[in-house]
């Protein structure tokens, strides 16, 4: 060992270069990529030797072009094929040829089984084949491209410019021998998911006198599994009926316990063990009409569309407004919303621009001569009245919970100024909605903690659902005692956190509370896929339809 610094060990002489510093220590500079280390054990500089890109590209050039290898810096020693030469450098000499480069594989970089790009054009091994196969299924089956396109000048000109090497499989044996290994695949994975538990998902679409309905089952993996999808007359559109057979066709055809529904329409379980939702949003969406002033959304529509016109919009920035877009599918919220942002440069247009006299009228017209006032305080009081129903919209987008939302359907039940909704609203609030607002530790019941008839129900919904451990349990948490008296439980507001951090104690109980509140709230919107654009035979034609759904809603 020389005085100053680490021993000389072997790795000195594999390409490092040894300087010494100023305060006595010593730094190791790596010969191919230049890179300096100020620790210089045996074991770091022997990874950095095993993993330096820049002793991969010297090698790789080497075997490339059976000649000589050069460095990338300019500064560097040209080096000969047969000896790599490596310059090993000690305290007291400045350079010196050294023995060849180590002949040791490295042991994280394994060149030696890795397939040239140029190979990979060229041509392709069985495995890359049927991985490419698959993925031109995939993304004819999920944008619904007829088959028959893989023959298409168009189709083949994009594969000789990606892989050049690859030839497609023809139309028939794509829908045939592919398409069934794909829906095998699928059928293994619904397997793997049977004997657990699972919600069912029912959308439709209306489009003329037709219902097209299709039905999903949330599994326990959270992921979406298609069960059916068919097409009903509206006046043949019984919910209750298609539900019961979905449950069923579930345990049949998936092995899956079907323990909540969630609907577009109004739908009420009349099996108890099954929980019945409806989409908060299409829920929202229907009393929108309840509670619009149909005379008042006429006139602010007609306002938005005079003004649509460029100049018009132009002229609304000038004096302070906004521009904006209206189309047929603009909400009422949206176009109150615009109106009373605009409605003060609009007055200030008038004086500028030729405006209809209607256009005029609605702007400065009152029955009571207060001109200025009416029209905007209208406009006001219809967005004050709708913005609950806007927020709960905006709940549903924002990954709330079943006990926010029933917070806030039980507070328009109880204003009177939603009367004219309290019905809808009361059937929309099924059992499981008073319970999520019950176990949410922020609200706790307060709502209807008064209300004797409805805590009548709640408490005989949960001595038939839950156990006497868990109604103990829930009596604790009512009641803030035993664990629940917790000051880190008490300042915990969030449902989920709140109820698992009470798993390891009350098991049964945090997997009642989470089941509810993981529960979905909305219903996933599908475009219905009723067009068989390759003529495949029915049941080939259910299995395209499966790996359709599964492609686009997993995705």
């Amino acid at each position: 060992m020389k005085p100053g610094g680490r021993p000389l060990h072997e790795i000195w002489t594999q390409g490092f270069k040894r300087t010494s510093k100023c305060d006595g220590k010593f730094t190791a500079t790596c010969q191919y990529c230049f890179k300096e280390f100020s620790n210089t054990s045996s074991e770091r500089l022997i990874n950095h030797r095993a993993n330096c890109q820049a002793i991969d590209t010297l090698a790789s050039s080497s075997s490339d072009n059976n000649n000589k290898i050069t460095s990338t810096n300019p500064n560097s020693t040209i080096i000969t094929e047969d000896s790599v030469s490596i310059l090993s450098y000690d305290s007291d000499a400045s350079g010196a040829s050294s023995p060849s480069i180590s002949s040791r594989p490295s042991k994280k970089r394994k060149l030696s089984n890795l397939r040239s790009l140029n190979q990979y054009f060229l041509s392709l091994t069985d495995s890359d084949k049927k991985k490419i196969d698959r993925a031109v299924l995939n993304f004819f089956v999920s944008c619904n491209i007829p088959f028959k396109k893989l023959e298409s000048k168009n189709f083949s000109e994009l594969v000789k410019v990606m892989c050049p090497a690859y030839k497609p499989l023809s139309p028939t044996e794509i829908a045939t021998e592919c398409l069934n290994k794909a829906y095998d695949q699928l059928d293994e994975s619904r397997f793997l998911l049977s004997a657990s538990e699972g919600i069912l998902m029912i959308s439709n679409t209306t489009q003329e006198d037709d219902i097209h309905i299709i039905i999903h089952i949330i599994c326990s993996n959270k992921k979406l599994l298609f069960l059916d999808q068919f097409i009903r007359k509206k006046n043949e559109y019984e919910l209750s009926s298609i539900v019961d057979q979905a449950i069923f066709d579930a345990q049949i055809k998936t092995k899956i316990k079907i323990y909540a529904v969630i609907t577009e329409d109004e739908y009420k379980s009349l099996d108890d063990d099954v929980w019945s939702l409806r989409c908060c949003k299409s829920f929202a969406a229907s009393i929108d009409h309840d509670l619009i002033d149909s005379c008042l959304e006429s006139k602010a529509k007609y306002l938005l569309n005079e003004f649509s016109h460029p100049n018009l919009q132009q002229s609304l920035e000038k004096n302070g407004g906004t521009t904006f877009t209206i189309t047929k599918k603009s909400l009422p919220w949206e176009i109150f919303s615009l109106c009373s942002i605009n409605l003060k440069a609009m007055r200030k247009v008038i004086s500028d621009q030729k405006l209809s006299r209607d256009t005029i009228n609605i702007l400065i017209d009152d029955d009571d001569d207060r001109s200025e006032i009416s029209f905007e305080k209208k406009i006001k009081e219809q967005l004050c009245i709708l913005e609950p129903i806007c927020s709960l919209k905006n709940k549903c987008s924002e990954g709330s919970n079943l006990g926010e939302i029933s917070e806030s359907l039980l507070k328009l039940v109880r204003d009177p100024k939603y009367s004219s909704i309290s019905l809808k609203t009361e059937k929309m609030l099924t059992p499981i909605f008073y319970i999520a607002n019950l176990l949410h530790p922020k609200y706790r019941g307060r709502q209807f903690d008064k209300d004797n008839e409805c805590l009548m129900r709640v408490n005989q919904y949960l001595l038939d659902k839950i156990s006497v451990e868990d109604l103990n349990v829930l009596a604790n948490y009512r009641e803030s005692s035993g664990i629940f008296n917790s000051a880190a439980l008490k300042e915990q507001t969030d449902p989920v956190s709140f109820w698992s951090a009470v798993s390891l104690v009350h098991p049964s109980m945090t997997s009642f509370a989470l089941k509810i509140f993981e529960l979905p709230l909305t219903v996933c919107q599908f475009e219905p896929l009723v067009s068989n654009v390759n003529n495949l035979p029915p049941q080939r034609f259910k299995k395209y339809v499966e790996l359709y759904y599964y492609l686009n809603v997993n995705n």
